[in-house]
């Protein structure tokens, strides 16, 4: 039981990382949205944060949250990334520089989500070459012993037979 704990931690945060990598590219796409329409980063995440996905709701949500509360918005963000995890850094970070440099967002974030698609597209592609190898052993282990039996066994018994009636 105890061995199964640290395995199953690990693939809590596994999938949770997995989950944020799937819908940044949608956060990003929102706040795109929000901020070429003409609403600010704060007002545009304000808008969208009942649409995002759910791990990034959640963050967002409690960046406002700070935000409302009179923390500086590029702080609040520096918040969410913190638990949001690695994936995220690159946007947030394009986030946090527009924010207190006042440079445009929008084409910062087109370029984001073209990043965020393009590794989302990229760990697919790794998980699909480790599909292969996950079915090594069941290939072995079920379907070869059966491929056997089918049809190595009958040849076999046949000729057995042949050779006994000569």
């Amino acid at each position: 039981m105890l061995v199964c704990l640290p395995r199953a931690g690990r693939r809590q945060r596994r999938d949770r990382d997995d989950a944020i990598t799937r819908s940044l590219p949608e956060l990003i796409d929102l706040l795109s949205l929000g901020v070429t329409a003409g609403l600010t980063l704060r007002q545009a995440a304000e808008a969208v944060v009942s649409w995002l996905p759910h791990p990034c709701d959640e963050a967002i949500g409690r960046a406002l949250e700070r935000s409302g509360r009179g923390e500086p918005w590029a702080d609040a963000l520096c918040g969410a990334t913190r638990e949001l995890g690695p994936s995220t850094q690159y946007v947030f970070s394009v986030l946090i520089a527009a924010e207190r440099d006042g440079a445009p967002v929008a084409p910062a974030l087109h370029r984001a989500s073209d990043e965020a698609r393009r590794r989302r597209r990229t760990r697919a592609e790794e998980r699909v070459r480790r599909v292969p190898v996950l079915m090594l052993f069941p290939l072995v282990s079920c379907i070869l012993p059966a491929f056997a039996l089918l049809t190595v066994v009958p040849l076999l018994v046949g000729t057995l037979r042949d050779l006994q009636l000569r």
